[in-house]
């Protein structure tokens, strides 16, 4: 909002006579809104400093992107600004970059220590694991963390971590061991806030971002499906999951 060139109190300074003096007198105080046909300003006057009005003088518009109340006076629009619809944020798709036969978790974590942690919990729950992982500090030096058993799987994961680019989010990018093995172990570690996705389909991290900084609004995980399962698919995937050794 548009700061008064003077403070105001409610009781102080001259009586205002009319609604245009008013105007007048806050046209003098405040800037303009450029690029309004109306004459309109922002105002930050207490409440007290408004003449009451019916409420049918009171009108909800959009006027500078912005959701207000709008109180009418003869020739003069003033707004009072409640909240800014547009906050300048943008946003964007990142998509991974791996191969297909590459399984990967995105997360949110805290903690530059989360890069020690993350790697202890992929090596005690499976032994010999090949995975690199990548963690975006955001704050202080903001430089991409990592650790890994494997070395192009680690520089896989500074890759899409910078492509990435918000904090305190991490990547894990394995080979030979599935996320079903380790994404309990990984949700455990204490540093952990959430993980967007654990999963070998393409990929794509929406992104929203602003002036200071990076965030992930959520990922589009593969493809939409194009129907529902009958008879015949139930048996397939209980059948697949049997070959697979994870049931009996």
């Amino acid at each position: 909002m548009i700061a008064p060139s003077e403070k105001t109190t409610p009781g102080a300074g001259p009586r205002i006579s009319s609604d245009q003096d008013l105007g007048n007198s806050l046209l003098r105080n405040h800037s303009r809104v450029e690029g309004n046909a109306e004459r309109c300003v922002l105002i930050q006057l207490r409440k007290e400093r408004l003449p009451r009005r019916d409420p049918e003088n009171l009108e909800v518009c959009s006027e500078m992107g912005y959701d207000c109340a709008v109180e009418i006076f003869p020739g003069v629009n003033f707004i009072k600004d409640r909240r800014k619809r547009s906050m300048g944020l943008e946003s964007q798709t990142v998509t991974i970059d791996k191969d297909e036969d590459i399984n990967f978790i995105l997360g949110q974590s805290h903690f530059i220590k989360t890069v020690e942690d993350l790697y202890e919990a992929m090596v005690n729950a499976v032994p010999g694991a090949k995975f690199g992982l990548a963690f975006c500090e955001a704050s202080h030096y903001r430089l991409v963390r990592w650790a890994g058993t494997d070395e192009e799987l680690t520089d896989l994961a500074k890759k899409n971590a910078m492509g990435i680019g918000a904090g305190h989010t991490f990547i894990i990018m394995m080979k030979d061991c599935f996320p079903i093995n380790v994404l309990n172990a990984v949700k455990a570690v204490p540093e952990v806030c959430a993980i967007f996705c654990a999963t070998a389909n393409p990929t794509a991290v929406v992104v929203v971002e602003h002036e200071e900084g990076r965030g992930i609004m959520g990922v589009i995980d593969g493809q939409k499906p194009l129907g529902v399962e009958g008879d015949k698919e139930i048996e397939d995937r209980k059948s697949l999951l049997r070959r697979f050794g994870y049931k009996m």
